[in-house]
């Protein structure tokens, strides 16, 4: 993704802090962008900005260092059922 696109994405998204939400939910297929997009919005963000990376909280309570590798380890049924 280029620099102007991401610049973009960023002023949409934050044109919408002046309604201030308390808590707001990424949800979309794996792949799509929701850690990319919350990282940015961390380091980018007008306002101070915390959040909870699902995949980042499955990798650390498994013990291994990876969702690729948890996937690999123990199958991903196994990582679905750990979704849930």
């Amino acid at each position: 993704m280029g620099k102007k696109t991401e610049k973009r994405i960023m002023a949409h998204f934050w044109s919408f802090s002046q309604i201030r939400y308390n808590n707001v939910l990424l949800c979309g297929f794996m792949g799509a962008g929701k850690t990319w997009l919350l990282k940015r919005l961390k380091r980018t963000g007008p306002h101070e900005i915390d959040y909870l990376d699902l995949d980042q909280l499955l990798v650390e309570k498994s013990g291994h260092k990876s969702i690729l590798k948890i996937m690999k380890a123990l199958g991903e049924e196994h990582f679905r059922a750990l979704e849930n």
